[in-house]
């Protein structure tokens, strides 16, 4: 932050979370929504793991799961899987569900940039269609 406020940068991003744990507010920061900065497959969700054979816990987790983001999730690593990527390739799919409806912008960047935007009514339908068009 030092170095934007000396003028030695021109913009940076950020984290929002990162500045709001490190307390830190201004009044020249423009959050950027999913849709204007893609991000990769999955991020933001929380994940909790247990042992299958564990009833109880399982009984647990699933009243605290929100199947909504489940579904937009499961939507977003089967692009993710279809392309063939993982940790090093440039590529991001947000998806979200409105009005019961699956939308999702999804991107690849290798020697040209390429973004897609669809709806479905399935996620894994999305999900295909979205790995498909790209």
């Amino acid at each position: 932050m030092k170095k934007l406020d000396d003028g030695q940068y021109d913009s940076i991003v950020l984290a929002m979370a990162g500045m709001e744990r490190l307390g830190i507010s201004r009044t020249d920061v423009f959050p950027l929504s999913p849709q204007e900065m893609i991000p990769a497959p999955g991020q933001g969700a929380l994940a909790v793991q247990c042992c299958e054979d564990n009833l109880e816990i399982r009984t647990i987790l699933n009243q605290i799961n929100h199947i909504e983001t489940q579904e937009c999730v499961r939507a977003e690593r089967l692009f993710l899987h279809l392309i063939g990527g993982g940790c090093n390739v440039s590529a991001g799919c947000y998806v979200w569900k409105r009005e019961g409806v699956f939308h999702g912008h999804a991107f690849l960047f290798e020697k040209s940039f390429r973004e897609v935007i669809l709806k479905d009514e399935c996620s894994a339908s999305l999900g295909r269609r979205l790995a498909s068009e790209i």
